[in-house]
């Protein structure tokens, strides 16, 4: 179940802090997440695992906190759908 893996439990951590909406950028995902490797990053971005980082005007990657928020209560959602 999404809602119990340690990456979302990281998030939920995060969730309860009520931090304010910024960008993370890629090291600062991979450091959230616990990834060692990028391409770890990537591939669960393009399996849908995590939300996918995109490019900002000054052409870093990254992702906003509001998205990650979103995704995070979305999954959210979806497991208590499941576990119904």
């Amino acid at each position: 179940m999404i809602a119990t893996s340690p990456i979302m439990h990281r998030w939920q951590k995060m969730k309860a802090n009520q931090l304010p909406d910024y960008r993370l950028d890629t090291p600062a995902l991979m450091q959230a997440y616990g990834y060692k490797s990028r391409t770890t990053l990537i591939k669960h971005e393009r399996d849908g695992k995590i939300p996918k980082r995109r490019k900002y005007p000054d052409g870093q990657l990254g992702t906003m906190w509001s998205e990650v928020k979103a995704w995070i209560d979305s999954a959210d959602v979806e497991g208590a759908k499941n576990a119904q």
